[in-house]
């Protein structure tokens, strides 16, 4: 408790000294991107063992800190928004919570689970401005993304080399073998966490700033070696589809033959390098051991919980009772119907609607010049690989990934409609001089 103490006030005299010289803004997207992708770790509560999309019982984490003290900051700078996309399934979940789901531990922490979720939301619409707002603050957004991808693709390497650098638990340890977790508890969550950081950096590598699109395109290749070392397959799947979308459907021909070329010279030498290994992962398993059992558990259940769901967070510990695979820590492998398994469909609706919505309004701008049209176009290349990771996972609305995904869909939204000012496609301008270059990265 004390240590937690001294490190609030240490963070605190920190951010306050951070944001007279960086703005509030740039203060809380560097905590909160060091605390969901670099450093996920409980704070207060008892470890409590617990296969769910949260905790087994209430903790605090230092996203869970972010996340609260974030959007209290916004909400006083007057800045807070997006609110009333998420309100909905905060309602929901309050009432359900208190007229249908039963008490326990493992709810308390789902309930929180889904309003931190709804907190991510808030904070990526909010912190907007740090990717709109000017070009220095486009540069710092540029570089905390890819000084997350880079912390953990230096943990990765220190892990091959033999360094016992945050150590797995024995038992996760022993069924991953080869593959390594970077500074996540598994080695999907690395795998997760790097895929929406790969997203996240997209856009600026055709940001009209050279500083810029060299920082997003050093994150994009940086994302691929602790990707490949962590074996997911769907996640290396996932990245390698949305950066090829994002190339065939990207419009800024001159931006993307500099791109280009460095894709293709990482490809063949991350390729060379890891092929062996993720061959091997994917021989390693090939049917998707136990999934195709936990999917028709799920789809024998769900019915019976059609409306209402079993409850946040609660699915293993309601499903457990009478299904032993389930007991045994494993919930359904796939994030869609897990959700709706939990919250119902009226549960679910509301949770995803502003995804969806994200969604839409991404094909809607992808066309349209400047940073909505790059944050759109992201959006777009990302969804075959994010649907591909919810339909074979839980991971993506699970702990700290869900956090950082909501993160993103709310950034990307408010990007998309705050930002109008059309960039041109066949020259860019280096700031600061104002000069204008033939687009290369």
């Amino acid at each position: 408790m004390i240590a937690v103490l001294c490190l609030a006030v240490v963070l605190a005299v920190a951010a306050l000294l951070g944001c007279l010289s960086w703005g509030w803004r740039n203060v809380v997207l560097l905590a909160f991107v060091l605390s969901v992708a670099v450093f996920p770790r409980r704070l207060l509560g008892d470890p409590v063992a617990y296969a769910g999309v949260a905790p087994g019982a209430p903790q605090l984490s230092t996203f869970g800190l972010v996340l609260v003290v974030g959007s209290l900051v916004a909400v006083l700078a007057r800045s807070a928004r997006g609110g009333l996309a998420v309100l909905p399934v905060l309602v929901w979940t309050g009432v359900a919570s208190v007229t249908v789901w039963t008490p326990s531990p493992v709810l308390v922490s789902g309930l929180l689970h889904v309003a931190l979720m709804a907190l991510a939301w808030v904070l990526g619409t909010s912190l907007s401005g740090a990717r709109a707002s000017s070009s220095k603050d486009q540069l710092f957004y540029a570089r905390v993304v890819a000084g997350a991808v880079l912390v953990q693709l230096g943990t990765v390497l220190l892990q091959l080399a033999g360094l016992d650098l945050n150590p797995m638990r024995p038992q996760t340890a022993a069924i991953m073998e080869w593959r390594l977790n970077g500074t996540m508890d598994h080695p999907n969550t690395l795998g997760k966490v790097l895929l929406l950081l790969l997203a996240m950096a997209l856009p600026g590598t055709v940001s009209v700033q050279r500083a810029v699109r060299r920082t997003s395109s050093v994150a994009v290749l940086a994302c691929f070696p602790p990707l490949l070392l962590s074996g997911g397959r769907a996640n290396i799947t996932a990245a390698v589809m949305t950066v090829l979308v994002w190339v065939v459907v990207q419009r800024r021909e001159s931006v993307l033959r500099g791109m280009r070329a460095y894709l293709l010279i990482g490809g063949a030498l991350l390729g060379g390098t890891f092929a062996g290994r993720v061959v091997e992962r994917f021989r390693e398993d090939p049917d998707g051991g136990s999934r195709a059992a936990l999917t028709d558990r799920a789809l024998e259940v769900i019915p019976q919980n059609l409306l209402l769901g079993v409850g946040p967070n609660s699915w293993v510990d309601v499903v457990g009772r009478f299904d032993p695979l389930t007991a045994a820590g494993l919930p359904v492998h796939n994030a869609v119907l897990l959700v709706v398994g939990e919250l119902g469909v009226v549960g679910a609706v509301l949770l995803l609607a502003p995804a969806g919505a994200t969604v839409l309004l991404a094909f809607r701008r992808r066309r349209d010049g400047g940073q909505a049209g790059a944050a759109a176009t992201a959006v777009v290349a990302a969804l075959p690989g994010l649907l591909l990771v919810m339909l074979t996972g839980w991971g993506m609305v699970a702990g700290n990934v869900a956090m950082l995904w909501m993160f993103f869909l709310g950034g990307s939204t408010a990007a998309m409609t705050r930002t109008r000012t059309p960039e041109p496609d066949c020259t860019t301008v280096d700031a600061p001089t104002g000069t204008y270059s033939r687009g290369t990265v």
